[in-house]
Parts: structure tokens; sequence; C-alpha cells
């Protein structure tokens, strides 16, 4: 019974494990040489290696505990690099530091704003945090805050004393995981674990049928509402739904805790292509919410299809090096860290 599988993603971490700080942001484990993989059924979609400082962040540099920085930088995975390269690390240790700015980098995958927050909160209680830029994608407006805990074989997101009953079935059981693996292993070592990690049986494939039915039912309707709306004069509809109560409430705490005018909130490019409508219209209403100007780099610096994956929605190595040189070159961006 081992046919059909569902196997469409498989997300595997060698060298560290990675968990909620007490502090309440994400981490990694402090001083690591970190190898993150990615499996979509029989192929390895990216393979790449990375090092987290003394605090466990993928950041530049080592700080000690009254260090005073310059400058915060909170993202999720398309900053910390994830698929491609620790670019934040790059910009921190090239551009930043020509400029003598010290920073922080937060950056984990999964974030979203109230991570942001965690984050924020954590650089200016501990460094007296000067500004903030917050890099982040549409999909950060809609994610609720929620620990990540680890055991011996994967780091999840955290479901409290479930945790404990389900013990090494969390690794089996829950939606987002990365499986703990041995680092320095061989291609093919690496796709025979990934055979037994995978969701084998009738009862997973039924599940990921299911949820193909509502999905493909669901864009139907959102077909025919677009069909409607084309002889309407309604507001464009955002294409997540309205942004959430938490996430306004975390934007108003950052802005409160550092000055509006010293947090930049900078948009990066998530998909090929430039902003469609819906896209643009979320970019105009959290600006209401931020009371403040947005850098839109997914507007001004779109990638290409090339620039990403294959099978995987992140950037590449390519796509993170063009993103690296648009934020590098933004009049308004190095504006805002020099001022």
């Amino acid at each position: 019974m081992r046919l059909p599988k569902d196997s469409s993603r498989l997300m595997l971490l060698a060298g560290s494990s990675l968990y909620s700080d007490l502090d309440g942001f994400r981490r990694y484990e402090p001083n690591k040489n970190v190898e993150q993989l990615a499996i979509y059924d029989k192929d390895i979609a990216y393979r790449y290696n990375y090092k987290t400082n003394n605090k466990g962040l993928v950041s530049y540099p080592d700080l000690q505990k009254n260090d005073d920085i310059d400058l915060t930088i909170n993202g999720d995975s398309f900053s910390e690099g994830q698929g491609g390269y620790p670019w934040v690390v790059e910009w921190q240790k090239k551009e930043l530091k020509d400029s003598n700015i010290t920073s922080i980098n937060y950056s984990i995958a999964g974030n979203g704003f109230e991570d942001f927050l965690e984050g924020s909160k954590h650089s200016k209680k501990y460094y007296n945090a000067s500004k903030n830029i917050i890099f982040f994608i549409e999909h950060n407006a809609y994610r609720p805050y929620q620990r990540m805990s680890k055991n011996r074989s994967c780091s999840f997101y955290s479901n409290g004393i479930l945790d404990n009953i389900l013990g090494p079935l969390t690794c089996k059981t829950y939606g987002i995981v990365w499986h703990h693996i041995e680092l320095e292993k061989s291609d093919k070592e690496i796709l025979d674990k990934a055979k037994y990690l995978q969701q084998y049986g009738v009862l997973a494939s039924f599940n990921k049928f299911l949820k193909e039915i509502k999905n493909s039912s669901h864009k139907k309707n959102i077909v025919q509402v677009d069909k409607e709306n084309e002889y309407k004069y309604q507001k464009v509809e955002l294409r997540l739904g309205e942004i959430p109560s938490y996430t306004k409430i975390a934007i108003s705490k950052i802005n409160s805790i550092y000055d509006k005018n010293n947090v930049l909130y900078v948009q990066l490019p998530e998909k090929v292509g430039e902003p469609n409508k819906s896209a643009l219209e979320f970019t105009k209403r959290l600006e209401t919410l931020v009371d403040n100007k947005i850098i839109n780099l997914w507007e001004s610096c779109p990638l290409e299809r090339s620039d990403f994956h294959v099978f995987d929605n992140h950037p590449n190595v390519e796509g993170y090096k063009k993103i690296k040189r648009c934020i590098s070159e933004n009049k308004d961006i190095n504006n805002f860290i020099k001022s």
C-alpha cells in the first residue's frame, strides 16, 4: 500500500535545528554550518549552505548583549535566502559595513508580521537599535504568530502540549516540518532518505486529492467572480482576503517602538513579472497601515522565470543576486539607512 503517494514537497535541515527563542523570535543553533534542502517527488529542488552567528541567526556580525546597532533587519525565507544563498549577510558584510552600519538580521523562513514584531522588540531591548527595515512579501500579512519547536528528528510549528503527546510522530503528522539529516550526505543518500520521510499510502493521497478538488473549485469561483466584476465598478479584491487584525496590531507596535519614520517597509518580488492589480491594491492598503511610503521592489525590480527554481517558488542564486543589487542601488533605501 505504498502507492499512490503524496510527495509534493519535503524540507530537510542538516547541521542545526530551527526553533523559537525564549524571547519569541525564530533562530537556529549558534555558530553552526547549516545545509538546507527541498525535495519535490524524486528531484532535489535546491541544496545550499550557510552559517549562523553567535545568536543563531543568518546574520553578520556576531553581537554581544550590550552592543549598540544601527539597523534591525526583519524578513522571512526570501530575506533568509532560502533556496539560494544568504544575500542579506553579503549585504551586511559589504555595503552596510562600508557605510559603517552595524546590523542584525532576524529573517527566518515562515516569519510573518508578528514575528517581525518579536525581532524588533528584541533588537531594541538588547541592542538599542536605531532603525528597522522590514523586507516582506504579501503572504507575511496572513501568517499568525506560531512558535517553533524541535526534537531529535525534526523542527516544526509547535502545537503546545500536543508536541509532547506525539513526540517523534510530530515529524510525520504535522504539516510544516524540517526533517533533520546528517551533513555531507550524497544526493543519492538524501533521495533514499526522502523516500522514507515522504508520505505514502492511500490516505495521504486521498487527502491530497480532496485538496486538489477544493482548490480547483475555488479557482473556478475566482474566475467567475472576476468575469462578473469586469462589468462592475467595485473596489479591487485582495488575493488573500482582508488584512488580518493581528498584522495591523503588529505594524502599529513596530512603528510605536521605533517611531514610524525610523521604520522602512520594502516589498520584495515574490513571483515572475510585475504585480497585478490585486497585488498593487494590497500594497496600497498596507501603505495606509504603515502610515508611510512602501518601497515596492516587486514593481521596480521584477524577476524573470530564470530567476526562480524550476520546482520551488523561491528565487535561485541569480534571483537573489538581482534582489540584492536592486536594494543596494535603491536611493530611498540608501537614504533611509545613512540618514
